[in-house]
This record gives C-alpha cells, sequence and structure tokens, in this order.
C-alpha cells in the first residue's frame, strides 16, 4: 500500500511540475504603446532617424540563456532561418552567464516599464515576446516589421545611450 501511494504521489508531482513549467512557458506577444503627445507622435515623413527604418532593416534583440532549452531551440531554428531575411538583423544578449548584460536587460526593464521573468525575452521593433518560441508569430512579426513603414526600433536608443558595457553577439547567416 505504502509503494503504491510514494508511486501515485510521484506521479502527481511530476504532472504538476509539467503543468507549471507549461503555464511559465506560454508565449506571450505584447506591444509596447506609447501615449500620443505632441512630441513622441509618430509620423512617417518626421522619424526619429535612431529608431525609423528607412532601408526595412529589421533587428530582432534575444535576450536569453546558455542552458536554456527553449532559448537554444530559438537560437538554433533562427540559424537556419537567417538567410531566409536579407532583411533581419538578429543581436543577442546572454544574460545568466554575463553580469554586463544582466544590467542590461535591467535598464531596458526601467526604460520600458517591463518585468523581464522569463527568457528568451525577444524584442522586434515595439513588438517583445517572453518566455516561449512560436515559429510562426515570430515570422509574422518580423514580416509585419520589415513592410511597417512605422517601423520603430525600441532597443537601439537604449542601447545607445547606456553606460553598461553590455556582451552582445550577432547570429550571422551561414
Amino acid at each position: 500500500m505504502k509503494k503504491k501511494n510514494i508511486i501515485i504521489i510521484g506521479i502527481l508531482s511530476l504532472l504538476l511540475i509539467s503543468a507549471t513549467i507549461g503555464v511559465t512557458c506560454l508565449f506571450r506577444n505584447k506591444t509596447i504603446e506609447k501615449e500620443e503627445t505632441p512630441t513622441n507622435k509618430t509620423e512617417t515623413t518626421n522619424q526619429n532617424p535612431e529608431t525609423s527604418n528607412p532601408e526595412g532593416k529589421v533587428t530582432m534583440y534575444i535576450f536569453h540563456g546558455k542552458e536554456c532549452p527553449t532559448c537554444q531551440r530559438t537560437l538554433e531554428y533562427f540559424q537556419d532561418a537567417i538567410n531566409d531575411y536579407d532583411y533581419l538583423d538578429i543581436e543577442l544578449f546572454e544574460v545568466w552567464h554575463s553580469s554586463e548584460n544582466q544590467k542590461l536587460i535591467s535598464e531596458v526593464e526601467q526604460e520600458l516599464d517591463l518585468s523581464i521573468d522569463y527568457i528568451p525575452f525577444i524584442f522586434i521593433g515595439a513588438n517583445y515576446h517572453e518566455s516561449g518560441f512560436n515559429e510562426e508569430t515570430l515570422k509574422e512579426e518580423i514580416t509585419k516589421a520589415h513592410e511597417d513603414s512605422n517601423y520603430e526600433d525600441i532597443i537601439k536608443p537604449i542601447l545607445n545611450k547606456t553606460d553598461v558595457k553590455y556582451e552582445q553577439e550577432q547570429l550571422q547567416s551561414s
């Protein structure tokens, strides 16, 4: 009887752990909305050159952890797929082992009023994706950003003004 109870408790524990991981790894897609004010209203003819996209280039920023399995799947996918997007630059920031990148992600949180609790955390323009990898959604976001005449890179200004000496890698096409 004891052995049967131990097995049942073990199975229930595994189910609970799996459910918890599943809930925390849901793919969430959000957009940073800025208030419409006369000073930050974006118009196609008067865009900030630091954040706008006149050449149609799109930069995707991936904050990841070296041993994170979801992060690894994300990086592997884009290592293969980057050749399909001649207009895409991918900037990588490893945050589990780099204290500089941990400071950078804290600064990003502060500047954008976000709480970044899970990785991979991906920024494409003004959109961000947290804790998960969904190939189709990311493809759509990349294409939408490329075609958007009001594309705005919300991370570049933070990188340009920060005093943090971050460690950045770039995913290269093969």
